[in-house]
């Protein structure tokens, strides 16, 4: 029987119940923050992703742990997101954050790629996108999406998607900017580490939202692993409902996020409140 005992290494973050670690090892994968950025079975690669120096270190210390023999390479700019490869045998692996880091813009794909390709004597065909689902594609078959900067001085988190205020409680509020499939939590305004939204909804650290995408319903229980409901009323009967919601954190209930989403010219459009617990739609407030 495998081993599925996790090591873990410096909690930086607790919302609610829901703790993130700077790096979870298990038997069979190695996390960082909320990613797995490297993930084996039965000797094989199954998953890869990342892109920042330490995703580089954990990818290439955790597969040689594991018998897989690895040589890793990347690029570092000063002042934007860095991009790694993974070579294993005769295959190139382009981890799918690194490659939403150079997006659809052939300048950047100059600078990023050009002089590991040159270095490793290969050609953008021959790489292989890869996620920490096991998803992978053709370099050209793959639809970039987008990676937030998080190596600026100000983080703008009005550029995002949507913008999550989540209170639990322990009186901690935790903001969260979401752009497209990725995350950004922040530090006051700065950024302190990203991820996939999906991660942060399976940890229930948040409501089960996606980048651009709104649930219409006036009311809405999810069920089962879920347990929120969402309201979406006026913006003044909103604002009575999240001030009471706030500071009755307990009462039946222990989180509560609040969601601002935004139009593509910044525009801040609408606003819901999302409660965990037991909470009905008949509870008055």
């Amino acid at each position: 029987m495998k081993n599925m005992r996790e090591e873990k290494v410096q909690c930086v973050v607790r919302i609610g119940r829901a703790r993130i670690y700077r790096r979870v090892t298990t038997e069979n994968y190695v996390k960082h923050y909320t990613t797995k950025v490297a993930v084996v079975e039965d000797g094989e690669i199954k998953g890869l992703d990342g892109f920042s120096l330490t995703d580089r270190y954990y990818i290439a210390g955790f597969l040689r742990e594991k018998g897989i023999e690895v040589d890793t390479y990347g690029r570092y700019p000063r002042r934007d997101n860095a991009i790694l490869i993974v070579k294993c045998g005769g295959d190139y692996y382009l981890p799918r954050m690194s490659r939403d880091v150079i997006g659809d813009s052939e300048a950047r794909e100059r600078y990023y790629l050009k002089p590991l390709l040159r270095e490793l004597r290969i050609r953008l065909d021959d790489l292989t996108v890869i996620d920490q689902y096991g998803n992978t594609w053709g370099y050209h078959d793959y639809e970039p999406g987008f990676l937030p900067n998080l190596k600026p001085v100000e983080y703008v988190t009005e550029e995002s998607d949507m913008l999550i205020l989540v209170y639990d409680m322990h009186g901690r509020e935790h903001k969260i900017s979401v752009h497209g499939d990725y995350y950004v939590y922040l530090h006051g305004d700065r950024p302190l580490f990203t991820g996939y939204l999906r991660d942060l909804v399976e940890l229930e650290a948040v409501p089960p939202v996606r980048g651009n995408h709104r649930v219409q319903s006036l009311w809405r229980r999810v069920l089962g692993k879920e347990p929120y409901i969402m309201f979406t009323k006026s913006q003044q009967r909103l604002n009575h409902i999240y001030r009471e919601l706030v500071n009755n954190i307990g009462r039946g209930y222990d989180m509560v996020a609040v969601i601002t989403y935004y139009t593509g010219n910044v525009l801040a459009v609408d606003m819901d409140i999302w409660v965990r617990g037991a909470i009905t739609p008949s509870t008055p407030l």
